[in-house]
C-alpha cells in the first residue's frame, strides 16, 4: 500500500499559503489603514500589505486564479464591489481586479471554487423569504446564459447561519443553511451533486458556527465553539461515514473573547483549532499533527498584531462582519 504524500493529499479549503509550504500564514486585517498584515509561517516575518480598502470592507481570501498561492479579496458592501488581489508566492501584489456583483448591502459574501474549474467564484448569501446563493461563476453558465447562479432553499425560518465548504470530497464548494430554529439541520447543495445532505447537530445560542476539515480526509466538516464553556464541537466526516455520531469535544481558548482562527498552520493536511486573543495580541493553535511546539504541550503560542481591532482573516464571516459593524 503506498501512502500519500504531502503534496498528494487536497489542502483544506482554508488554507491561507503565501510561500508554497502548505502551511497557513496568520493573517490580520486593519480596517483603519485598509491594510492586511500577514506572518509567516517558514520565515516567521511579518509583512504589510496596503489594500484599496476602506471602514467597513470584508476581508476573505482564496487562491482566486488557481496558481496555489493565496490571494486577498476585499467585499465591498455599500457599493457591491470586490477588490481581487492576485498575490506572488513572496508576498508582493501581482495584479488586482474590481468586480461589480451584488445587490444589496445586506448580502452575506463568500468565496471558492463553486464551479471545479480550479479558480475561485464570488458568492453571495441573501437572506428573505426564498434563502438563496446567488453565484457568480467564471466558467459554467446559467440557464438564463449568464454566469450567475441562482441556488434557493425552501427554509422559511427566522434565524438562519450561511456556510460554505467542500462537503462532498470533490474539489468544488457546496453552500449550505443552517437553520437555528430547527436545531439542527443544515442542507447543502453542490453543482456536481444532486442530492442534498441534512445533519442533525447540537446548538446553542452563543455558538459559533465552523468549517473545517478536522479529519483530514479531504472532506469538510461542521463544528462550533461554545465560548461561555471555552468548548469546542466537531463533527467528523469520517465518523458519520462510520455509523459513529460521537461528536469530538475540545476544550481550548480559556477566554470566551477569543476568536476561532480555524486553519492547517503545521502543515499536515487537517486544520487546527486555534484562537486569535485580541486583548493580549496573542495566537494560540492546537497542534493536530501532535507535534509538541516550543512549550512541549501541543501549542504554538504566536505574538502578533498588537492592536485590538485587528480582524482575523482566518475568522468565521459572521465574526468578521460583526467585528466590523462594532467598528463603524
Amino acid at each position: 500500500v503506498l501512502a500519500e504524500s504531502k503534496e498528494d493529499i487536497r489542502p483544506p479549503l482554508g488554507l491561507f499559503d503565501w510561500d508554497g509550504d502548505r502551511q497557513s500564514e496568520i493573517g490580520l486585517f486593519n480596517s483603519s489603514t485598509g491594510s492586511a498584515l500577514v506572518l509567516s509561517s517558514t520565515s516567521q516575518a511579518s509583512s504589510q500589505v496596503d489594500l484599496a480598502a476602506v471602514r467597513g470592507d470584508i476581508p476573505l481570501h482564496t487562491d482566486y486564479d488557481g496558481d496555489g498561492v493565496t490571494d486577498l479579496v476585499i467585499y465591498r458592501p455599500n457599493t457591491q464591489t470586490w477588490f481581487v488581489y492576485i498575490m506572488k508566492n513572496n508576498g508582493l501584489i501581482e495584479s488586482n481586479e474590481t468586480i461589480k456583483f451584488g445587490e444589496s448591502s445586506e448580502q452575506v459574501p463568500f468565496i471558492g471554487d463553486y464551479d471545479g474549474d480550479g479558480k475561485a467564484d464570488l458568492i453571495l448569501f441573501t437572506d428573505g423569504d426564498v434563502p438563496s446563493f446567488y453565484v457568480r461563476t467564471t466558467s459554467v453558465p446559467a440557464e438564463d446564459g449568464s454566469y450567475v447562479h441562482r441556488v434557493g432553499n425552501t427554509y422559511d425560518d427566522d434565524d438562519k447561519i450561511p456556510f460554505v465548504g467542500d462537503f462532498f470530497g470533490n474539489g468544488t464548494l457546496d453552500l449550505g443553511i443552517f437553520s437555528i430554529d430547527r436545531y439542527s439541520s443544515y442542507v447543502i447543495r453542490s453543482i456536481n451533486e444532486s442530492r442534498d445532505l441534512y445533519r442533525n447537530i447540537e446548538y446553542q445560542a452563543d455558538d459559533i458556527l465552523l468549517v473545517g476539515d478536522f479529519d483530514g480526509d479531504g472532506v469538510s466538516d461542521l463544528g462550533f465553539r461554545r465560548p461561555s464553556e471555552h468548548l469546542w464541537i466537531l463533527n467528523s466526516s469520517i465518523r458519520e461515514r462510520s455509523g459513529n455520531q460521537d461528536q469530538i469535544r475540545i476544550t481550548f481558548g480559556l477566554d470566551a473573547d477569543d476568536i476561532p482562527i480555524i486553519a492547517d498552520y503545521d502543515g499536515d493536511g487537517i486544520d487546527d483549532i486555534a484562537v486569535r486573543r485580541s486583548s493580549e495580541g496573542m495566537q494560540f493553535i492546537l497542534n493536530s499533527s501532535g507535534q509538541p511546539g516550543p512549550s512541549g504541550d501541543g501549542i504554538q503560542r504566536i505574538p502578533f498584531g498588537d492592536e485590538t481591532n485587528l480582524i482575523p482573516i482566518a475568522a468565521p464571516i459572521s465574526i468578521k462582519m460583526k467585528m466590523l459593524a462594532e467598528q463603524q
